[in-house]
């Protein structure tokens, strides 16, 4: 079972580290000793395919964060759910989201052109 002390020791040219938890998480060595870089490797239950997906970079990810993390995704391949797929369409519509205007910006913008319409309304009538 991999631990927080083999992740700090895990140098460039090893290879990758099988958690040992969650299945099909791995930490991949980096370019410098105690870097690395997780991966959750998965069948698509949608394509049939592996896949590979990127859960961050250690040290900035901790192991118990990235165990969570392949957990979930663990969870959505057991739903018949591609990991990968779910979180692109996860970030596709926070970024519909974030495009919309806020309440308050609409409002500002009703406003002004209701302003703009009446003072039009207003030299067409003279």
């Amino acid at each position: 079972m991999l631990t927080d002390a083999k992740a700090r020791k895990i140098k460039p040219g090893d290879k990758p580290v099988s958690d040992g938890v969650v299945q099909g998480l791995y930490l991949f060595p980096g370019k410098s000793v105690g870097k690395a870089k997780w991966v959750f490797r998965f069948v698509s239950p949608e394509t049939g395919k592996r896949r590979d997906m990127g859960l961050g970079s250690y040290p900035a990810v901790l192991l118990k964060e990235a165990r969570d993390k392949g957990l979930q995704a663990r969870r959505l391949l057991e739903n018949g759910k591609d990991p990968l797929n779910e979180r692109d369409r996860l970030l596709e519509t926070e970024q519909r989201k974030m495009s919309l205007p806020t309440f308050a910006e609409a409002a500002r913008k009703v406003h002004e052109d209701l302003k703009a319409g009446f003072r039009n309304e207003k030299h067409s009538n003279q």
